[in-house]
């Protein structure tokens, strides 16, 4: 395929436990360069590992999203939710035996930090949105958004993300959302808080229906 084109325009559908392993690669290669992903561990099994011991728990606090062809997904939260450390003993085992004790230090930091700097009013929040690197370009970051905001979160609620590229700003900016604050876990990469506010997500959800 080439880096800018589609076959079809996506189609883009809920994801369940079936689709678990192919959600696993597609996050774990749109994610293989993220700055946050390489602090926590520059080994290249780790982001695979990552993403397969935390897609179980966004079936129970929120959903996934995917693309027909399997390019690119999305995890989300549900309002009233909180996201849920996978750190039970036996993913705990696993990690330190295949990548050792600094990425899991590192991961916790970085859950911990996340959870610290959160959004508090009600809000739908997007964990993870992108896209397999051969499909960079081709609009389905933006088609997978716009289904998100329009189909799936919560019309009358604010929705809440954050941003480790700084090349990102502008696409999210495109869809509403403006920085809020910036932080670090531990000596890591920056995060910034990126808020939609909630009369922004009606107007959208509105011409959606239109």
């Amino acid at each position: 395929m080439s880096p800018h084109t589609l076959r079809t325009i996506p189609t883009i559908r809920r994801a369940d436990k079936k689709d678990w392993p192919l959600l696993t690669e597609i996050l774990a290669d749109a994610f293989t360069d993220d700055l946050i992903v390489r602090w926590i561990s520059e080994h290249p099994a780790f982001p695979q590992y990552s993403y397969s011991v935390s897609l179980p728990g966004f079936e129970k606090i929120g959903g996934m999203l995917m693309d027909d062809q399997g390019l690119a997904a999305c995890l989300y939260v549900k309002p009233g939710y909180k996201m849920r450390n996978p750190a039970s003993a036996p993913v705990i085992t696993r990690g330190l035996l295949r990548f050792g004790p600094g990425p899991l230090i590192r991961s916790l930091k970085f859950l911990n930090t996340i959870a610290q700097h959160h959004y508090t009013p009600a809000h739908t929040y997007v964990f993870a949105i992108g896209a397999r690197r051969q499909a960079h370009g081709c609009g389905l970051g933006s088609a997978l958004m716009k289904h998100f905001l329009t189909s799936v979160a919560d019309p009358d609620l604010p929705v809440y993300l954050e941003n480790s590229n700084p090349a990102n700003t502008a696409f999210y900016r495109k869809f509403g959302f403006e920085p809020q604050k910036a932080f670090r876990p531990g000596n890591g990469p920056q995060l910034v808080g990126m808020l939609r506010p909630a009369e922004s997500q009606t107007a959208l959800c509105n011409e959606g229906r239109g």
